[in-house]
């Protein structure tokens, strides 16, 4: 995710497939989603023993940012092996 100014573009630094990002870019991406969730489940096991309604929403708030981080990553995945399938045959 190298590229600031295409922030709408995955393999360039985005948010959705691109599609002329190669193999490498989406793994790449795909790995930086990863340790993005990652991240942010680490510092929700420190959070989750605060209690109150206001610790409470941004935990959920965290736990929907896993999921779509998570969700990004899995997507760079399948169309890296798709490009990868491409490229074979």
């Amino acid at each position: 995710m190298d590229n600031p100014n295409e922030h709408w573009m995955l393999g360039c630094g985005s948010y959705c497939i691109n599609a002329d990002a190669d193999v490498d870019d989406l793994l790449n991406d795909a790995g930086e989603w990863l340790e993005c969730a990652r991240a942010i489940a680490g510092l929700l096991t420190d959070s989750v023993r605060a209690s109150g309604p206001d610790q409470r929403r941004r935990t959920l708030f965290a736990l929907q940012a896993i999921d779509m981080l998570a969700l990004m990553s899995g997507h760079c995945a399948v169309h890296a092996h798709a490009r990868m399938n491409r490229e074979i045959v």
